[in-house]
């Protein structure tokens, strides 16, 4: 009996172009196209998980960037009101400086002006007490 070239398992019948046993050859073929069937689906479905996972962690990593840009832009806004708080801070810091050295001045005129008032009260007094003793000199305390 000659061999079939394809599956060497085979072996033709010398008066009919068949295989012989048909049925054994058939059987052989199905199994193998089975088993080769269920090794692609299980590979195809390893495929698919691993590009399932792969799909969640990119979908991961988009999302942990786009909170970190979030973030980002948040520190990046309070940053700049901070700035602008601490500016307006100085200035008002600046501003009540200026009124206690106003103050300042204004308690050192009031001061002059205390002193001068008590000069003034005490030289009246003493006129008074010299014209009341219808004397012409001053008292003791001028």
């Amino acid at each position: 009996m000659p061999i079939s070239p394809i599956y060497p398992e085979e072996r033709f019948c010398g008066t009919c172009t068949s295989t012989w046993p048909p049925s054994i050859a058939t059987g052989r073929q199905e199994f193998a196209i089975q088993k080769d069937t269920a090794g692609a689906v299980h590979s195809i479905s390893e495929i698919a998980t691993v590009v399932e996972r792969v799909s969640d962690i990119s979908s991961t990593i988009v999302r942990t960037v786009e909170d970190q840009s979030s973030t980002t832009r948040n520190i990046g806004k309070n940053g700049s009101q901070a700035a602008v708080g601490s500016s307006a801070i100085a200035g008002k810091i600046a501003d009540v400086a200026k009124v206690a050295q106003d103050a300042q001045q204004a308690a050192i005129q009031t001061q002059s002006a205390a002193q001068a008032v008590t000069r003034m009260a005490s030289e009246l007094r003493c006129a008074t007490w010299s014209a009341a003793s219808r004397s012409i000199k001053s008292c003791w305390r001028c």
